[in-house]
Parts: C-alpha cells; structure tokens; sequence
C-alpha cells in the first residue's frame, strides 16, 4: 500500500476526551481572572509616588539654588559694607587733612581770601544739596520706608485675598510707579545739566590754555 494517500483517523476517544481535560483546569483556582481595576489602581499610585518624587527633587532643587544666591548676596553684602567702611575712612581722613591745612593757612595773606571763597563755595553747595535731597530722595525713601512697612502689616490679608487690602496694594503699586517715572525725570535733567557743565569747563579751559 502506498504512504502517499495513507491518512492518519483521528481518534475519537482522545478528541472527545479534550474538552473534559480543559473545563476542570478553568474551573480551578490555578488560572484565575485578572483584577484590572487593582492593577489600574497601582498603576496610578506609582504614577503618583513619581510624580510627587519629582516634585520634591524639584523643591529641593530650587531651595539649593535660593540657597546659594542668598549666600553670594550676602557675601557681596559684606564686601559693600568693607568698602564703605574703607571709603568712609578715607573720606574723613582726607577732610580732617584739609581742615587742619586751612586751619594752618587761614591767617596768611595769600589764602586767606582764597579759604574764604573755598568756604562760601562749600556752604552753598552743601546748602543748595540738602534742598536736592530733601526735594528729591528723601521723600523716595520715606515712601520706601512707609512701603515696607505697609507690605509688612498686612502680608497676610494680602497672601488670603483680602478685596480691601488687595485694591490698596493696587493703589501703592500705582504711586510707586508714578514716583519711579518721576524719579527717571529728574535723573534725566540732571544728566542735562551735567553735560551743561562739563561743556563749560571744556570752553574755560580751551580760554584759559
């Protein structure tokens, strides 16, 4: 008999046999169905712990960073406070040095016209920068003062929301930039008036060489 065509029966008894295997295996608790609502629910929880891991890298990160610039102004602080110490050192130095000179020379007939002149030159730029500062700065810096203070009192009912507190906040923060476009004003006219000046020392010394 030839192979070729020789087809293989099939047993009927084993075919049979196959679903009856199979049902009590899925009726057993070693294939048991999948909860995918606990695995959406862990799924979602290690997404938050990330989240809130990031979050806290993150906040730490910008507290080192707030650290180191609050260390480097503090350092710049101190090197400011050195050279104005130095400065001011220096600057009573040079005055106590040119006080004992006029007090030298003052009697002399050669200077003594000349200290006079000195000293009504002194008494009137001191005077006319007195009235520049009381006109100008001063109120600029009491206004600072009266700001921080302000900000100062009512932090809180600012931080909350306060309708009140935060209209006022509105209103300071519009003076303060009228007083900043004035300030900018009188900076520029007095830029003016350097220019005026140096212009004026320039023609003095091209007359007098």
């Amino acid at each position: 008999m030839d192979n070729k065509y020789h087809v293989t029966r099939p047993d009927v008894d084993k075919t049979d046999s196959l679903p009856q295997h199979m049902l009590p295996g899925l009726r057993g608790n070693k294939y048991r169905a999948v909860d995918y609502a606990r695995l959406h629910a862990e799924l979602r929880e290690k997404r938050f712990g990330s989240i809130k891991t990031s979050m806290k890298l993150a906040k730490i990160e910008k507290k080192s960073q707030q650290h180191k610039e609050n260390s480097l102004v503090k350092q710049h602080q101190l090197l400011w406070q050195k050279e104005f110490l130095r400065l001011l050192h220096l600057r009573k130095k040079t005055e106590t040095g040119i006080e004992s000179h006029i007090r030298k020379n003052r009697d002399s007939g050669t200077c003594d016209e000349i200290y006079k002149d000195f000293y009504y030159c002194h008494t009137r730029l001191s005077a006319d920068f007195d009235g520049f500062k009381k006109a100008t700065t001063g109120p600029v810096w009491n206004l600072r003062d009266d700001l921080r203070y302000w900000l100062m009192e009512n932090h809180e009912d600012l931080k909350l929301g306060s309708p009140d507190v935060i209209n006022k906040h509105a209103e300071i923060k519009s003076v303060a930039v009228s007083v900043k476009a004035q300030q900018q004003e009188v900076l520029d006219k007095l830029y003016q008036e350097q220019q005026k000046l140096e212009t004026e020392l320039r023609r003095a010394d091209g007359v007098i060489s």
